[in-house]
């Protein structure tokens, strides 16, 4: 038996004609993934689903949560078509302060100036069912800033991001997934349920929900690879 559910974390999808990265996944690799997840009979998830779970410690076997984290353009061209196809929900993470600008913080890289979701494509996904979550304001190292500057990132990005939707925001992902005591104790004041980081593993039951573990999903993964995350099998890696 699979104990534990298998968060998964994408960033990036590839137009056509573009190659595979580690943050940018094509658009029929990813397709092939969710037939994959449908063929080995993954149930697919909400995460504000799995919070209540992880929180009653009731998690159900074999099954799996999608998340995609800073909001890039592409989630809402290439990926929601495919999650919509197969019936899947998924949760976006949004670096708020960055809506319909570009990836500025990263200086170089396979996503450093990709264009990110403006505000109406963010309201059009919230409307089709998809949870948007919060990813801080301008997405720092939460570690390396100071407690006010903390807390104005993560407590501003969820108060943005409720202005726009003109709906509660309950879910963050720590940036990088770096994350300290600070850091967290600033998203539980913020009034958010829960919070993913990077820890590689399965989430499993009795787990912090302000630390929720994560499967990445890199874009030149093999078929294998991926099976092996959702199954838990994969090993820890740079």
């Amino acid at each position: 038996m699979i104990r534990g559910t298998a968060v998964l974390m994408y960033h990036a999808f590839g137009h056509e004609g573009e190659p595979p990265s580690r943050y940018v996944l094509p658009a029929d690799r990813f397709a092939a993934q969710m037939r994959m997840l449908r063929r080995l009979r993954f149930r697919v998830i909400g995460l504000e689903e799995h919070v209540r779970r992880l929180e009653s410690r009731t998690l159900a076997p074999r099954t799996a949560v999608i998340t995609i984290d800073d909001g890039y353009r592409d989630n809402h061209e290439i990926a929601h078509p495919v999650l919509r196809r197969f019936g899947y929900p998924a949760t976006l993470f949004v670096v708020s302060g960055r809506v319909g600008a570009v990836n500025d913080w990263d200086r170089e890289g396979d996503v450093a100036g990709r264009p990110l979701l403006n505000a109406h494509q963010l309201r059009e996904l919230a409307a089709a069912g998809v949870t948007i979550g919060a990813h801080t304001r301008n997405h720092p190292s939460l570690p390396s800033v100071d407690e006010l500057t903390t807390e104005a990132e993560v407590a501003g990005s969820k108060a943005d991001l409720e202005a726009e939707l003109g709906s509660p925001v309950g879910l963050f992902a720590y940036p990088y997934g770096r994350h300290d005591a600070k850091s967290v104790s600033a998203v539980r004041a913020a009034g958010f349920r829960a919070a993913c980081s990077t820890r590689p593993g399965l989430s499993r039951a009795g787990g912090d929900p302000f630390l929720i573990e994560r499967i990445e999903v890199r874009g030149d993964d093999s078929m294998g690879r991926f099976v092996a995350g959702l199954l838990g099998w994969a090993r820890s890696r740079p």
